[in-house]
């Protein structure tokens, strides 16, 4: 194998693409870069027991062929070597070396053989195409929100429900839950699926700048597609709950603030909080014409109170949230105002953007969303 490539393009191609290399995997060859030559590109790949990952640079393959080198090695040399004109790269038998501008290095190799079969979505998959920035924004806001709790893997994914040409992405990890939909282009039935959420958080990276996304669904795996980029992978098995029962039906109090100021104050809470490792709530005290009145109080670290001001419409009422939880909501609103939506402090708050105005399909021409986030409450006393 003989290789000619454009050294900073190629060595921004292995940084993402060794992204998804385990550090330590079970299996030696995943901790590896598969670079695969042939015809006028080198197609490269990393994968997990879960996600495989490719991205093809254009190069000049004088010699195809074959390599697996350490992923992790691999691009933090090329990250220090110099990023000027090409780097070439020279399979020789058991020797692998890779070179720029008078610099040179040899890296140990592994047997491609060993390195295992990608995903593969099945001979009819549902096909959708979606402007890249939108998936990205959507998935980036959604999943972030699904469970890290392993004895319930199903909620450690994000659902993703095709219908009516939008699909909507839903998460949850029984505390808090993000719900967000935007418009598609298929002509594939209704379907529901469940991606993990690690794996949907890097295929919206991957493909963010990009005009058009494909993706591919099948039963049992994906495929997300843009450009030069891919990534593939298992779907997580089982039945996701029926998140739509947590939204409530209605409320007696909205409270509208700003969202910067709202979340400095309770980043303070966010303080007490952490010296007593999640054991003090933020009461957040609603009261028409007055300002939000947010207070803590904890025997160990202290008590606190702070406003912000709010505009508030129905009764009074008094609801306690985990202050970390009640930022990661705040810092996850795509506006610079947050809508709460409040019964009673027993009931889940209802946040939304605030503005600017949706349309009818859920968006605008400034960014609109139609993102819902369900926030549980915690009982005091």
């Amino acid at each position: 194998m003989k290789i000619s490539v454009d050294a900073p393009e190629f060595a921004d191609a292995v940084a993402w693409t060794a992204t998804f290399a385990p550090s330590n995997p079970a299996v030696p060859a995943l901790s590896g870069i598969l670079i695969d030559a042939t015809g006028d590109k080198l197609v490269l790949t990393c994968q997990d027991h879960n996600t495989t990952a490719r991205r093809s640079v254009a190069g000049s393959v004088a010699t195809p062929g074959k390599a697996l080198v350490p992923a992790k090695l691999f691009a933090n040399l090329l990250a220090k070597m110099p990023q000027e004109g090409q780097t070439d790269l020279v399979l020789n038998g058991d020797q692998f070396s890779v070179s720029a501008a008078g610099s040179k290095f040899r890296l140990r190799r592994m047997d491609p053989q060993d390195f295992p079969m990608g995903y593969d979505t099945g001979p009819t998959p549902a096909v959708l195409n979606v402007a890249g920035p939108a998936f990205a924004a959507v998935l980036g806001r959604v999943a972030p929100f699904a469970s890290t709790d392993s004895s319930r893997p199903i909620l450690t994914g994000v659902r993703l429900s095709l219908a009516g040409g939008r699909i909507t992405a839903a998460a949850t990890d029984s505390y808090r839950m993000a719900i967000e939909s935007l418009p598609v282009t298929t002509s594939t039935p209704d379907r529901t699926v469940v991606l993990p959420s690690k794996a949907a958080q890097l295929a919206a990276r991957a493909v963010q700048a990009a005009d058009e996304v494909v993706m591919e669904l099948s039963d049992t795996a994906y495929r997300v597609s843009a450009g030069e980029v891919e990534v593939a992978g298992a779907l997580l098995e089982g039945k996701y709950p029926d998140v739509g029962v947590l939204i409530p039906d209605g409320e007696g109090t909205a409270m509208v603030a700003d969202v910067a100021a709202m979340r400095t104050v309770v980043e303070r809470f966010g303080v007490l909080d952490a010296a007593t490792k999640g054991l003090v709530p933020a009461t957040l005290s609603v009261r028409p014409g007055e300002p939000l009145e947010i207070h803590a109080d904890s025997p160990e670290a202290g008590d606190g109170v702070d406003h912000v001001d709010a505009e508030v419409t129905g009764g009074a009422v008094a609801i306690s949230f985990n202050p970390t939880f009640l930022m990661s909501v705040l810092a996850t609103v795509p506006a610079d105002r947050v809508r709460f939506g409040l019964r009673d402090e027993l009931k889940p708050a209802l946040v939304t953007p605030a503005d600017p105005a949706l349309d009818t399909d859920g968006t605008d021409a400034v960014g609109g969303s139609d993102l819902r986030m369900i926030l549980m409450p915690m009982r005091v006393g």
